[in-house]
């Protein structure tokens, strides 16, 4: 099945009280909150991208079919397998 990705850019603005912590303060009682995390960057790395979604062609079926993952900080479910797929679902390399 086939789901559109859409991009939502919100602008937020008043007070976060209890909500508005540094880094030190993240605890897991603040997950699934709007919260505001203040403090001084001392160390910054590259971070590798991760795939969210793969699109992959048969061209006995000429057909395409996506594949898509998630780990362990993935809300969508239980994490899957991070290996791309060889065959299609029909089992053709």
């Amino acid at each position: 099945a086939s789901s559109a990705l859409n991009k939502c850019f919100i602008a937020v603005q008043g007070s976060f009280g209890s909500h508005q912590v540094s880094p030190r303060g993240l605890t897991a009682d603040l997950l699934g909150k709007l919260v505001c995390v203040e403090g001084i960057v001392t160390k910054c790395s590259v971070v590798r991208p991760k795939v969210v979604k793969s699109v992959h062609y048969s061209e006995k079926n000429n057909a395409f079919y996506e594949k898509d993952y998630r780990d362990l900080t993935s809300l969508d479910g239980a994490p899957t397998s991070s290996m791309y797929p060889s065959k299609d679902p029909d089992g053709n390399p």
